[in-house]
């Protein structure tokens, strides 16, 4: 094999790894008697970190379909280190939270795909664009609503700004609401 495909090999066992780390952290964390690690719980359990650090994930990716499989292998090393955690250390596990969780698992590189084509032009990516720029902040509104922590809510924006940082420097992406919309829907008589 050459070192392209060991490079790639290696970049999936990556993520695999990484998603393992977060999911055994997360469940672990939530159970844990120390308020040092309980915070860790409540920042690694929050559904906006995870889909900020998959569209991020996705975004840095050399091409759609490996953005698509970054994702799932991300999401899925997370989901198993979490279940396993729940199952052996904490001693029970929620059959219907799994059945769900792995049905966006499976459709997570349709996801990752998507949100790759963020950092792209024309109708789609500025539709994706507009999708994270609008779509992740309120999504970490919504979980502020429904459990008013200020860590959370702080370490997410950041996040969500590193994202953006990312799309607007490295992409040279516009990410303005007239460029978008421009992009989105095109002046008559020009060509998309």
């Amino acid at each position: 094999m050459t070192g392209k495909v060991w490079g790639r090999i290696l970049l999936c066992l990556l993520y695999i790894a990484a998603g393992m780390t977060m999911g055994a952290l997360s469940k672990y964390c939530d159970v844990a008697e120390s308020q040092f690690l309980y915070t860790v719980g409540l920042l690694t359990s929050d559904v906006a970190v995870w889909a900020i650090l998959c569209a991020g994930i996705a975004m840095t990716a050399p091409t759609a379909v490996r953005a698509g499989v970054h994702v799932f292998l991300f999401l899925s090393g997370m989901l198993i280190a979490y279940y396993l955690v729940s199952a052996f250390y904490v001693g029970y596990l929620y059959p219907r939270a799994i059945i769900f969780w792995s049905v966006m698992c499976a459709v997570s590189p349709g996801l990752g795909w998507l949100a790759w084509h963020a950092r792209s032009s024309g109708r789609l990516g500025g539709v994706m664009r507009l999708a994270t720029v609008v779509g992740l902040p309120l999504l970490v509104l919504i979980e502020f609503v429904a459990e008013p922590l200020f860590l959370p809510p702080i370490v997410n924006g950041v996040l969500y700004a590193l994202l953006l940082v990312y799309l607007r420097r490295k992409r040279k992406m516009a990410l303005g609401p007239r460029a978008l919309w421009r992009e989105i829907v095109p002046a008559h008589g020009r060509d998309t």
